[in-house]
């Protein structure tokens, strides 16, 4: 490929029983490589628990060297089979704050705004573009599974900012989610500026907490920034 003077994404499948010791060898080979098998809606075999299970355990790998520069683990092309809104940010929240690729996976042309609106978010879009420090914060199980996880993450371009995914899986229960401060490496009594970054709207200060309650299926993807 380097002979052609062609630019190149390289990207490598090893299946749908990845590990992270086959994640350790190939990401210096490649740009992208998927980690798990295909997406069949949150209802299918490979449900939430599965791709947060898989996004936990190869978090370390996230930007480390590649062929080309840095090399990320790939969750899988954006389903297009999610009619739900609530699934689609699920998805692309998710996708964004582990840095995963984006790369859509359905026929686009003919497609409106209306029908793309979750995939065009600028301010979400940043969080996978161009954050650092990508790791889950902690993550919860019931006896149906997986029910809440958060991840965060820090944009690479000021020490201000730093990102907040908190995810609720469980299809009927709300979920009462509290965050510290101190766990988000923001400074336990630091009061910040929290901005939802889907709605693109402020929502005032927090300090030391967050505390969110989430509706079943639900994502929120928040900034904390002008801590002091």
């Amino acid at each position: 490929m380097n002979k052609t003077n062609h630019t190149f994404v390289y990207s490598l499948s090893p299946g749908s029983n990845a590990m992270l010791s086959q994640a350790q060898a190939v990401a210096p080979l490649v740009d992208v490589y998927r980690i798990t098998g295909d997406w069949h809606g949150p209802q299918g075999a490979h449900a939430w628990d599965y791709h947060l299970t898989q996004a936990a355990a190869m978090q370390s790998m996230i930007g480390v060297q590649g062929r080309n520069g840095q090399s990320f683990p790939d969750l899988d092309m954006l389903s297009a089979s999610l009619t739900d809104d609530r699934d689609q940010v699920m998805q692309m929240t998710l996708w964004a704050i582990t840095k995963s690729p984006l790369i859509i996976g359905m026929d686009i042309r003919g497609k409106n705004a209306s029908s793309m609106w979750w995939y065009t978010n600028k301010e979400v879009l940043e969080v996978q573009g161009s954050s650092v420090g990508n790791e889950m914060v902690n993550m919860t199980n019931g006896n149906g599974g997986i029910e809440t996880a958060v991840w965060k993450a820090h944009a690479s371009n000021t020490n201000t900012t730093t990102f907040v995914a908190l995810m609720n899986v469980q299809k009927q229960e709300y979920s009462e989610m509290s965050v510290s401060f101190s766990s988000l490496n923001v400074g336990s009594t630091k009061t910040c500026t929290l901005r939802d970054l889907w709605t693109q709207a402020d929502l005032g200060q927090a300090n030391s907490f967050l505390r969110l309650t989430l509706p079943p299926s639900t994502a929120r993807l928040l900034s904390l920034r002008d801590c002091k």
